[in-house]
């Protein structure tokens, strides 16, 4: 066997290995950053002679802490994940008072869907922040299911809804094949001043 085929075996290995390893990663993870939570979806006792994951949720100790120095601003997404296993990681963003993106929360579930998304939002609520947010957010149906269901703290007045721009600009582009019109509404979106 030469190098580059033994190396692709390797690959192979890791990969069947990799998310079995992941309970051993998150425990290394939080003794490494004290404080830092993780949550599981089933419990990892419950994991009976070989992993079934489906979803875990992790936030680290500094994230929390300081996305209360943070505008009140929410942006969470998806984004699949590829390879031999599939997968989604989902993202919760907040803003400081730069602009900047402020990475909060993390989760990799089996896919963006109307159990998933309601599992990461409560995580969310119950591990890392409970203050009154803007969530920005595109119109996933697993998404849209998480922010109305009923006793949920995402609704008004706990959290505010608005459309990502971007998958708004998107729908303008196919609707009306006129890139200087997605432009504008881009720029008419970003605007902070009210015009009198």
């Amino acid at each position: 066997m030469d190098g580059q085929a033994k190396g692709h075996c390797r690959n192979i290995w890791l990969l069947e290995k990799s998310y079995s390893e992941l309970p051993h990663f998150m425990t290394a993870l939080q003794h490494s950053n004290l404080g830092t939570v993780v949550h599981w979806y089933p419990p990892p006792s419950s994991f009976t002679g070989y992993m079934q994951f489906q979803r875990v949720f992790w936030a680290f100790k500094l994230s929390i802490h300081d996305f209360k120095h943070c505008r009140p601003i929410l942006t969470i997404d998806g984004t699949h994940l590829y390879g031999k296993y599939k997968g989604t990681l989902l993202v919760a963003m907040g803003s400081d008072a730069n602009n900047q993106l402020f990475l909060m929360a993390f989760a990799v579930v089996d896919s963006e869907n109307g159990e998933s998304w309601p599992w990461f939002m409560a995580c969310k609520r119950e591990f890392v922040t409970d203050r009154e947010l803007c969530v920005i957010y595109d119109r996933h149906a697993g998404i849209v299911k998480a922010m109305n269901e009923v006793d949920n703290t995402w609704e008004e007045p706990y959290a505010h809804h608005r459309l990502c721009i971007r998958h708004l600009a998107s729908n303008v582009h196919t609707h009306f094949k006129d890139t200087h019109l997605k432009n504008l509404f881009v720029w008419t979106a970003r605007q902070h001043k009210k015009k009198v």
